[in-house]
């Protein structure tokens, strides 16, 4: 799992992981790869995105927003594809 912010201010970011310490790896967008979000992540500014991506990293299955009925169907797609490459 790789959490990606969309901050514009990189000490607020950096405040935020430490505040927050999620166990998981943390990656911020600056403005020289914002070009290449929508292209890469099909990100199109919504918050939160949440990106299923494969081993060959094809995108599995995505979702816009925050949806507590959308946990279930994201922890039986990661366990269908748990140990596949």
């Amino acid at each position: 799992m790789v959490s990606i912010s969309y901050d514009e201010k990189y000490q607020k970011w950096k405040t935020a992981l430490e505040d927050e310490k999620m166990p998981w790896r943390q990656l911020i967008i600056d403005k020289e790869i914002d070009v290449y979000s929508k292209e890469l992540f099909q990100f199109d500014g919504s918050i939160p995105t949440t990106l299923l991506i494969d081993s060959s990293g094809k995108i599995i299955k995505k979702y816009v927003g925050h949806d507590k009925e959308n946990e279930a169907e994201i922890v039986k797609l990661i366990a269908s594809y748990d140990g596949k490459t």
